[in-house]
Protein backbone atom coordinates (compact mmCIF):
# COMPACT_ATOMS: atom_id res chain seq x y z
CA UNK A 1 0.00 0.00 0.00
CA UNK A 2 1.67 3.59 -0.92
CA UNK A 3 1.24 6.24 1.88
CA UNK A 4 -0.30 9.44 0.47
CA UNK A 5 -0.35 12.74 1.36
CA UNK A 6 -3.57 14.79 0.85
CA UNK A 7 -3.07 17.95 -0.51
CA UNK A 8 -6.93 18.92 -1.25
CA UNK A 9 -9.90 17.26 0.27
CA UNK A 10 -12.80 16.69 -2.09
CA UNK A 11 -16.79 16.77 -1.21
CA UNK A 12 -19.58 15.92 -3.25
CA UNK A 13 -23.42 16.54 -3.12
CA UNK A 14 -25.35 13.40 -2.26
CA UNK A 15 -27.62 13.63 -4.90
CA UNK A 16 -29.26 9.96 -3.85
CA UNK A 17 -30.96 12.43 -1.01
CA UNK A 18 -31.95 15.01 -3.62
CA UNK A 19 -35.19 15.25 -4.94
CA UNK A 20 -35.06 13.82 -8.50
CA UNK A 21 -31.23 13.86 -8.33
CA UNK A 22 -30.67 11.23 -10.91
CA UNK A 23 -31.09 13.76 -13.30
CA UNK A 24 -27.85 15.88 -12.12
CA UNK A 25 -24.00 14.78 -12.73
CA UNK A 26 -21.26 14.24 -10.05
CA UNK A 27 -20.88 17.41 -8.35
CA UNK A 28 -17.32 17.56 -6.87
CA UNK A 29 -15.72 20.49 -4.84
CA UNK A 30 -12.52 21.14 -3.13
CA UNK A 31 -12.58 22.52 0.08
CA UNK A 32 -10.78 22.45 3.41
CA UNK A 33 -13.68 21.57 5.37
CA UNK A 34 -17.39 20.43 4.82
CA UNK A 35 -19.09 23.65 5.64
CA UNK A 36 -16.78 25.69 3.18
CA UNK A 37 -18.08 22.69 1.10
CA UNK A 38 -21.38 23.04 1.52
CA UNK A 39 -21.21 27.16 0.65
CA UNK A 40 -19.59 26.35 -2.87
CA UNK A 41 -21.86 23.22 -3.82
CA UNK A 42 -25.01 25.24 -2.69
CA UNK A 43 -25.34 26.96 -6.12
CA UNK A 44 -25.65 23.64 -7.83
CA UNK A 45 -28.96 22.88 -5.80
CA UNK A 46 -30.64 26.16 -4.90
CA UNK A 47 -33.79 25.82 -6.41
CA UNK A 48 -33.98 21.64 -5.17
CA UNK A 49 -35.44 20.07 -3.05
CA UNK A 50 -34.51 17.00 -0.79
CA UNK A 51 -36.37 13.52 -0.29
CA UNK A 52 -38.03 15.28 2.38
CA UNK A 53 -40.12 17.96 -0.06
CA UNK A 54 -37.41 20.54 2.04
CA UNK A 55 -35.81 23.13 0.11
CA UNK A 56 -32.18 22.62 0.07
CA UNK A 57 -30.36 24.91 2.28
CA UNK A 58 -27.18 25.78 4.08
CA UNK A 59 -28.62 23.06 6.99
CA UNK A 60 -29.40 20.83 5.03
CA UNK A 61 -27.49 20.02 1.87
CA UNK A 62 -26.03 16.53 1.67
CA UNK A 63 -22.85 16.86 1.16
CA UNK A 64 -20.57 14.11 1.62
CA UNK A 65 -16.48 13.44 1.48
CA UNK A 66 -15.61 11.78 -1.82
CA UNK A 67 -12.11 10.23 -1.03
CA UNK A 68 -11.55 8.74 -4.05
CA UNK A 69 -11.50 12.19 -5.68
CA UNK A 70 -8.96 14.31 -2.76
CA UNK A 71 -6.18 15.46 -4.82
CA UNK A 72 -3.11 13.89 -3.37
CA UNK A 73 0.97 13.68 -3.39
CA UNK A 74 1.87 10.48 -5.59
CA UNK A 75 5.65 10.61 -6.51
CA UNK A 76 6.33 14.47 -6.89
CA UNK A 77 2.63 14.79 -8.67
CA UNK A 78 -0.56 15.78 -7.44
CA UNK A 79 -3.18 14.10 -8.17
CA UNK A 80 -6.59 12.61 -7.98
CA UNK A 81 -6.67 9.63 -5.81
CA UNK A 82 -8.37 7.16 -7.85
CA UNK A 83 -5.80 7.92 -10.71
CA UNK A 84 -3.10 7.01 -8.26
CA UNK A 85 -4.19 3.21 -8.51
CA UNK A 86 -4.13 3.04 -12.42
CA UNK A 87 -0.35 4.61 -12.69
CA UNK A 88 0.91 1.77 -10.35
CA UNK A 89 -0.98 -0.34 -12.95
CA UNK A 90 0.58 1.31 -16.01
CA UNK A 91 4.20 1.23 -14.00
CA UNK A 92 3.81 -2.79 -14.03
CA UNK A 93 2.57 -3.39 -17.26
CA UNK A 94 5.46 -1.24 -18.40
CA UNK A 95 7.56 -2.83 -16.49
CA UNK A 96 6.21 -6.00 -18.09
CA UNK A 97 6.48 -4.46 -21.99
CA UNK A 98 10.09 -3.59 -20.87
CA UNK A 99 11.21 -7.08 -19.99
CA UNK A 100 10.10 -8.53 -23.80
CA UNK A 101 12.52 -6.25 -24.97
CA UNK A 102 15.35 -7.70 -22.87
CA UNK A 103 14.09 -11.22 -23.74
CA UNK A 104 15.82 -12.30 -26.73
CA UNK A 105 13.40 -15.43 -27.13
CA UNK A 106 10.27 -13.18 -28.26
CA UNK A 107 10.92 -11.64 -31.56
CA UNK A 108 7.48 -10.92 -32.39
CA UNK A 109 4.33 -10.09 -31.33
CA UNK A 110 0.16 -10.28 -31.10
CA UNK A 111 -1.22 -6.93 -29.92
CA UNK A 112 -4.73 -6.95 -28.53
CA UNK A 113 -7.37 -5.13 -27.66
CA UNK A 114 -10.30 -5.94 -25.71
CA UNK A 115 -10.16 -9.44 -26.42
CA UNK A 116 -9.55 -9.35 -30.44
CA UNK A 117 -6.39 -8.82 -32.11
CA UNK A 118 -5.07 -5.56 -34.06
CA UNK A 119 -5.01 -6.69 -38.30
CA UNK A 120 -1.89 -6.42 -39.86
CA UNK A 121 -0.55 -2.65 -40.45
CA UNK A 122 -2.61 -1.45 -36.90
CA UNK A 123 -5.80 -1.69 -38.70
CA UNK A 124 -9.09 -3.46 -38.11
CA UNK A 125 -9.63 -6.13 -35.72
CA UNK A 126 -9.84 -10.23 -36.02
CA UNK A 127 -10.58 -13.02 -33.70
CA UNK A 128 -7.75 -15.34 -34.34
CA UNK A 129 -4.66 -15.71 -34.41
CA UNK A 130 -3.71 -16.65 -37.58
CA UNK A 131 -5.69 -13.51 -38.92
CA UNK A 132 -3.67 -11.12 -36.90
CA UNK A 133 -1.14 -8.65 -37.50
CA UNK A 134 1.69 -9.89 -36.84
CA UNK A 135 4.53 -6.61 -35.02
CA UNK A 136 8.06 -6.61 -34.14
CA UNK A 137 8.47 -6.94 -30.11
CA UNK A 138 9.84 -2.93 -30.20
CA UNK A 139 6.92 -1.69 -32.74
CA UNK A 140 4.58 -3.77 -30.32
CA UNK A 141 5.90 -2.66 -26.80
CA UNK A 142 6.02 1.10 -28.04
CA UNK A 143 2.17 0.39 -29.48
CA UNK A 144 1.10 -0.93 -25.77
CA UNK A 145 3.28 1.15 -23.61
CA UNK A 146 1.49 3.24 -21.45
CA UNK A 147 -1.76 1.92 -21.67
CA UNK A 148 -4.26 -0.79 -19.89
CA UNK A 149 -6.66 -1.24 -22.97
CA UNK A 150 -3.72 -2.76 -25.29
CA UNK A 151 -1.92 -6.25 -24.76
CA UNK A 152 1.44 -7.29 -26.25
CA UNK A 153 1.60 -11.09 -26.44
CA UNK A 154 4.95 -12.65 -27.48
CA UNK A 155 4.32 -14.84 -30.10
CA UNK A 156 6.28 -18.87 -30.05
CA UNK A 157 7.29 -18.52 -33.43
CA UNK A 158 7.35 -22.09 -34.18
CA UNK A 159 3.93 -21.98 -32.99
CA UNK A 160 2.62 -19.31 -34.89
CA UNK A 161 4.27 -21.23 -38.08
CA UNK A 162 2.74 -24.05 -37.79
CA UNK A 163 -0.49 -22.12 -37.20
CA UNK A 164 -0.21 -20.36 -41.08
CA UNK A 165 0.68 -23.58 -42.35
CA UNK A 166 -1.95 -24.80 -41.44
CA UNK A 167 -4.06 -22.49 -42.70
CA UNK A 168 -3.03 -22.81 -46.10
CA UNK A 169 -3.27 -26.05 -46.41
CA UNK A 170 -6.72 -25.48 -45.39
CA UNK A 171 -7.53 -22.66 -47.65
CA UNK A 172 -5.39 -24.92 -50.54
CA UNK A 173 -7.85 -27.67 -50.14
CA UNK A 174 -10.24 -24.99 -52.07
CA UNK A 175 -8.67 -24.66 -55.15
CA UNK A 176 -10.74 -25.49 -58.10
CA UNK A 177 -8.74 -27.23 -60.55
CA UNK A 178 -8.74 -25.77 -64.48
Amino acid sequence: MVKLTIKENAYQIDFNKVDEGYLYGECICYAENVNKAKSELLSEVEDCKNYLGDDITYLNIPVIRCKSSDKVEFKGEVIKRYEVERKIRIEELNKKLDSYLTDSSITHCYIMKRGTYYGWNYSGYVSYKTFAGVYTKEDAVKECKNLEELTCVPINNTEHNELILNQVARIKKGLIAN
